[in-house]
């Protein structure tokens, strides 16, 4: 049924599809691809949930949804979810910060509370802020915090002492991309038994390097994976397979490069503080502004 249904909404000879009201839901429909070509894709995910949802005739009830990486859920998947909870009681929990996605409309947390009607009156909602973060340490957090807003909430650490983070200018791109290997053999030295990983905008390079210093590949991943020499382990992460992971030592090549894919700064600050101890910071290009102060 979901089949038949997608196809009806592509198709505007179907006579029980309601047309479209804008010239954005008209555009939307015309660049929806065939159902193969967009059954599993993530884009799609939440039409196909939404049309699952209601097509089912026993529809799943809850009486309290806990939703994680809250700034990352778009309007379709909240609307999804809230039709879910029966009981209209939410755990959100969020860092819009750390926000990497361009078709969230939400600017904060007043306003989902409104969208989800969590109180009759959404000026009375006050957000619990965790004022203390544990991952890492001060020094790396006074670094990725000054992408924030001054209006922002400046999160602290638990973790009050380690090493300043280390900004290194090359005079190349591929000079940059040796020093950054460089430097992550050196965290996987200063931290024994410890974790270590490149984040790149570019992991092909990077792979190159490794395997000409001896490095061999652990796992069967396209693209970005994880190394092996030694008895050492060394993460290579794009920005994106970066989240939600952390590493003792973390070296990030070319910052700008992060914020050029969004356009904002939620990539770029999120994989700054992947590093638990110690970060390093390699490029050869411009850093971004806020990244140039000292």
């Amino acid at each position: 049924m979901v089949k038949v249904t997608y196809e009806a909404i592509r198709s505007s000879k179907d006579p029980h599809r309601r047309p479209p009201t804008t010239q954005t839901e008209q555009r939307w429909i015309e660049a929806l691809p065939p159902f193969p070509k967009a059954w599993g894709k993530r884009r799609y995910l939440p039409l196909f949930a939404h049309l699952g949802l209601l097509l089912s005739y026993k529809r799943s009830r809850y009486e309290h949804i806990v939703v994680d990486e809250a700034q990352d859920v778009s309007e379709l998947e909240w609307e999804i979810i809230q039709a879910h909870n029966a009981g209209g009681r939410w755990t959100i929990v969020g860092d819009l910060n750390q926000r990497r996605r361009l078709d969230i409309n939400h600017l904060d947390w007043h306003e989902l509370a409104k969208r989800l009607h969590i109180l009759p009156d959404a000026q009375l909602f006050q957000p619990e802020v965790v004022e203390r973060g544990y991952r890492s340490t001060q020094p790396i957090l006074d670094f990725a915090n000054r992408l924030l807003p001054p209006s922002e909430n400046q999160p602290c650490s638990l973790q009050t002492d380690g090493p300043e983070p280390s900004v290194i200018r090359a005079s190349t791109p591929g000079k940059r991309d040796l020093r950054a290997v460089g430097e992550a053999s050196r965290l996987l030295d200063s931290y024994p038994g410890g974790t270590a990983a490149i984040i790149t905008t570019d992991p092909d390079a990077i792979d190159k390097l490794l395997l000409g210093k001896g490095w061999r590949r652990t796992d069967t991943a396209v693209g970005a994976g994880d190394w092996a020499r030694e008895g050492r382990r060394l993460a290579v992460r794009t920005p994106d397979s970066a989240r939600g992971v952390e590493f003792d030592g973390v070296v990030v090549v070319e910052p700008r490069y992060f914020v050029r894919q969004e356009k904002f700064a939620g990539t770029l600050y999120t994989r700054l503080t992947r590093a638990n101890r110690e970060l390093v910071v390699v490029h050869s290009k411009p850093l971004p502004e806020p990244l140039r102060q000292r």
